[in-house]
């Protein structure tokens, strides 16, 4: 259903929850929401680093095989990151 609501909002990058063990089914609806980029957080709610990173590592690559061109993100526990990106009006 969300699915459908934002399909033609142009995303280009999805920061999407990755507290479920579906890596597949996240990956497919970055894809089909047309992000170009992946970003997954909030995986250490549930697990800790050493549990959830190689599932991080099958999301990554189930979108960037999804999405040619697309790129995820492997984020790090306890690291800070800054994004900046240009902006226009649409």
């Amino acid at each position: 259903e969300q699915k459908n609501l934002l399909k033609n909002e142009g995303i280009d990058i999805a920061i999407l929850q990755f507290t479920r063990p579906i890596p597949d089914e996240i990956a497919q609806f970055a894809a089909d929401l047309g992000a170009k980029v992946l970003i997954p957080h909030h995986m250490d709610l549930k697990k800790k680093p050493e549990e959830y990173e190689s599932e991080v590592e099958v999301l990554c690559q189930a979108f960037e095989k999804k999405r040619p061109g697309g790129i995820a993100i492997r984020v790090q526990h306890g690291q800070w990151y800054d994004f900046n990106f240009g902006m226009s009006i649409r």
